[in-house]
């Protein structure tokens, strides 16, 4: 089962108003984001070139373990974003022929 955690910055036109603390706070949820990827936890994670929302996309877990990663994200401690997490399905993919 795959869910996905859905990101939204908590200032208005973030990329061009966050400030040092908010963006420790994204490096941390970055480094927190390769962890997960590593641990193979992390299918998939990006943003909007506008910076207006990002995603994850967990697989291997149940929803319990989402919501406790939404929880332990360094952007959401800080504050910076909100999140909300739910099932995820993909109906169609392209797969990678390399």
């Amino acid at each position: 089962m795959l869910f996905v955690i859905h990101y939204k910055p908590k200032k208005a036109d973030f990329i061009n108003t966050a400030t040092e603390l908010d963006m420790q706070a994204v490096g941390g949820h970055f480094s927190y984001l390769q962890g997960l990827f590593t641990q193979g936890k992390l299918k998939l994670a990006g943003r909007r070139v506008d910076g207006d929302f990002g995603i994850a996309v967990l697989e291997g877990v149940d929803f319990a373990e989402a919501e406790r990663i939404l929880q332990n994200d360094p952007v959401i401690i800080a504050g910076v974003f909100q999140g909300t997490v739910g099932e995820f399905k993909i109906p169609l993919e392209r797969l990678s022929t390399n």
